[in-house]
C-alpha cells in the first residue's frame, strides 16, 4: 500500500526557526538599549514588553507615551523616538493606575448590600454603630 501521507517540510520548519533566533536577538537587542537608558523604536517596545507595534503607537498618538519624532522632514513619516526613563515612567504609571483602579463588586457582596438600602427611600436600614440592628426582622 502507497503511502499518502506527506513529509513535513524541513525548510519551512528551519526557517521559522530562524525568524524566532532573529526574534529572541531583536528582544534581547531592545532591552539592552533600554537598559543601557538610549532611546528605543515603538517596533522595539513592543518586541520586548510582547505588544503590538499598534498599540505602541497608539499609545503615542494619545499621548499616554512621550515620544520625539526625529524624522528630517516633519512633512514625512513620523519616526518615533522613546526615551528609557519615559518609558520607566509610562509603565509605572499604568502600574499604579491598575492598583487604584475599582474592582467590581462579587455578585454575593452586592446582593448583600443591596438588602442594606431601603428601596423607597435609598438610605441605609439600621444603625450603623449597631451591627446586630441590620439583622433584626423589620414589621
Amino acid at each position: 500500500m502507497v503511502s499518502t501521507r506527506k513529509t513535513p517540510d524541513r525548510s519551512s520548519a528551519d526557517e521559522q526557526g530562524q525568524l524566532a533566533d532573529l526574534r529572541a536577538d531583536a528582544v534581547a537587542r531592545a532591552i539592552a538599549k533600554r537598559d543601557a537608558g538610549l532611546d528605543l523604536t515603538p517596533r522595539e517596545i513592543a518586541m520586548a514588553y510582547g505588544r503590538r507595534v499598534q498599540k505602541v503607537l497608539e499609545w503615542i498618538n494619545t499621548g499616554e507615551l512621550d515620544a520625539d519624532d526625529v524624522s528630517e522632514d516633519l512633512s514625512k513619516r513620523p519616526r518615533w523616538r522613546i526615551r528609557a526613563s519615559v518609558l520607566a515612567a509610562f509603565f509605572e504609571r499604568r502600574r499604579q493606575a491598575r492598583r487604584t483602579a475599582r474592582r467590581p463588586v462579587p455578585r454575593r457582596q452586592a446582593e448583600k448590600n443591596e438588602s442594606l438600602i431601603d428601596p423607597r427611600t435609598g438610605k441605609v436600614r439600621g444603625n450603623l454603630r449597631d451591627p446586630g440592628s441590620f439583622t433584626k426582622k423589620r414589621g
